[in-house]
């Protein structure tokens, strides 16, 4: 298991090794013995309970010490095993975990991680971050998630038979970014400001970093719709064209906070054969909160996975319109 186990994990091991140690039977339907046996065993379940209590009230107070004098070492709870977290830990791709097609949602790589290793470094704000998809996670994967760092660097990274899907490095290029930094930009499309609310926030009341991919990934379906002015449902479902996303290069000031009214601000900056990378702003007002690089990728879905595919014309003619707008308003 990842991360240092609570006191209380312990606990529920060892109050099973306890119960399971006692010799009480079920004395009956009617929940009291019934012949000289039944008593005898009765007697025997409330030692048994009665030791069981006074070693979990000494376990707690060794705990609570622990905690108190931040120190968990064998010296002091000499019957738990607390150490640093792990850096390693194996998670399975469950049902929530992805899309339709039943592959890895990428807010959900987010979610993982921070769940698992949540003293990540990108987690603690500014942060800048390098995501990396390399290759698909799929419904039922067993993936082998491991957190290393050194003073000067750190790595996150899933893998699976021997090959590596999916990466998480500090980003190092770019100077930090400001909180005016989209207020002399030309955007191509903007969403509607919408309301943080309390289920997209976490406990010190910002924003939580998946729920800001969830949210990205719903105003890039917007952008393309109105772009394409084809709903996104029908591209995927009727056409089978997918746009996976291959890479991020993230850099956040600070996540907005709880009732922040916010929007997405997009720019496409290169678009290539099978490939398009395009920016977006998280934006409140004039106030930049988070700075996002994306690179998408074409590909046909089928029945059995999914094949790249050159950009189709329809899609790349409309994108290069906007480019060439952006590139003479700049």
């Amino acid at each position: 298991m990842c991360g240092s186990l609570p006191c209380c994990v312990n606990y529920l091991e060892m109050r099973k090794y306890l119960f399971d140690s006692c010799s009480y039977k079920d004395p009956g339907p009617y929940g009291r013995a019934n012949n000289s046996v039944g008593r005898e065993q009765l007697r025997t379940s409330n030692k048994s309970l009665s030791i069981f209590y006074t070693e979990l009230f000494e376990l707690y107070n060794k705990c609570y010490t622990a905690k108190n004098n931040k120190r968990a070492d064998q010296s002091v709870v000499p019957s738990l095993s607390i150490s640093e977290p792990d850096k390693t830990c194996l998670v399975t791709f469950r049902f929530p975990q992805v899309d339709p097609a039943g592959i890895g949602f990428y807010p959900r790589y987010f979610e993982m991680v921070s769940r698992y290793f949540p003293d990540a470094p990108f987690l603690k704000y500014p942060a800048a971050i390098k995501t990396q998809f390399l290759k698909p996670n799929r419904f039922g994967d067993q993936i082998s998630l491991s957190f290393e760092r050194d003073s000067e660097d750190w790595s996150i990274t899933g893998r699976m038979n021997g090959n590596d899907y999916f990466s998480m490095r500090p980003l190092q290029q770019g100077a930090a970014l400001t909180s005016d930094a989209c207020q002399d930009l030309t955007t191509t499309f903007s969403t509607c400001a919408e309301r943080v609310g309390d289920w997209a926030s976490n406990g010190n009341g910002r924003m939580h970093l998946s729920r800001y991919f969830e949210f990205l990934n719903t105003a890039i379906e917007e952008w393309f719709e109105d772009t394409l002015d084809t709903p996104f449902h029908e591209l995927h479902v009727d056409r089978k064209i997918g746009i996976p996303t291959v890479q991020f290069n993230t850099r956040i000031r600070e996540l907005p906070g709880s009732d922040d009214e916010v929007s997405i601000r997009f720019q496409p900056t290169k678009i290539g054969q099978r490939a398009m990378t395009f920016k977006s702003w998280l934006v409140s007002g004039d106030q930049c909160f988070v700075e996002n690089e994306q690179v998408i990728v074409f590909v046909r879905m089928l029945a059995a996975g999914y094949e790249s595919i050159p950009i189709p014309e329809y899609i790349r003619e409309k994108f290069l319109e906007q480019l060439e707008i952006s590139a003479v308003e700049k």
